[in-house]
């Protein structure tokens, strides 16, 4: 047994580095983070919609279609002779995520809009619900294809970039910002200044303003050790968990400290309680 386990240390290189072999270990990340640009769109727009009181599969649909037909659009290419079509996979992962996001938005919203307006195929009342949904369905698919299609094409014509790259390049500053030693300080001081007026200021800075930017980096770091590089960015959910709001951001856990003072009475006894241990634990009561 101890052979084989030094044996196998000892050509996991070699065997790893087959094309074949290394492709077969991928797969699964490329149909997870792979493609998470994809989820995040169909989920943010089932979510948006539930929150409407809309048709959630319908917006599921429309989000998924529009954000391949603008993130990876199918291309025709010869090999060998014969002519195949493929898409491209770039920005289907976390390249995509911020291009996710507003199709995400924006294709529920335009339907609400469409909805709202009465712009949709309305069948007669003899018509079966299921044929009548399908066609009250087709407009804001159609009008949000045409919406997002076209201007797609028209930014590929004066850029030469697909919407996920050009809004990658828009946002490139931001990005790089966001993963510096000024947006962690400030990030914190902003949570503890929101907590100090009651609102909890660690779910809203990691969530509402930098969530989309923590997802980013995850995907990106993830990307990057897959092609066995360096992860990128340091400031990712994980950093800003276990590394800056730790024990009630910070704030209990430097509690637990004090109360192992034991020449305090006060602090013995507030040592004594459940809430002192769990906080050491990065729960906060």
């Amino acid at each position: 047994m101890t052979g084989f386990f030094t044996a196998f240390a000892m050509n996991w290189h070699e065997w790893v580095s087959n094309p074949a072999v290394r492709k077969m270990i991928l797969t699964p990340y490329e149909m997870t983070f792979g493609l998470i640009g994809l989820f995040a769109s169909m989920t943010i727009a089932y979510s948006l919609a539930r929150t409407y009181k809309m048709n959630e599969i319908s917006a599921v649909v429309v989000a998924g279609v529009t954000f391949l037909l603008v993130a990876s659009p199918a291309e025709s290419f010869v090999l060998n002779s014969a002519e195949f079509n493929a898409m491209k996979t770039d920005f289907l992962g976390g390249k995509g995520l911020f291009t996710a996001l507003l199709v995400g938005i924006l294709t529920v919203e335009i339907t609400r809009f469409l909805r709202k307006r009465r712009l949709t195929i309305r069948m007669p009342e003899g018509v079966p619900p299921a044929v009548a949904n399908a066609f009250d369905n087709m407009t804001p698919l159609l009008i949000n294809i045409v919406i997002f299609y076209t201007f797609s094409l028209i930014l590929q014509g004066l850029t030469g970039y697909l919407l996920p790259e050009w809004v990658m390049k828009i946002l490139a500053p931001a990005i790089a910002a966001v993963d510096s030693p000024f947006a962690v300080f400030f990030a914190a001081v902003f949570a503890n200044l929101l907590w100090f007026t009651g609102i909890h200021g660690a779910v809203i800075v990691s969530s509402a303003i930098l969530g989309a930017f923590f997802e980013h980096n995850i995907a990106a770091n993830a990307a990057a050790v897959a092609q066995g590089e360096a992860p990128p960015y340091i400031f990712t959910k994980m950093f800003w968990a276990f590394y800056m709001v730790i024990g009630g951001s910070g704030a209990t856990l430097r509690l637990c400290s004090c109360i192992c003072d034991r020449r305090v009475r006060i602090f013995e006894v507030l040592g004594g309680l459940p809430w002192s241990r769990q906080s050491l634990t990065s729960m906060n009561p």
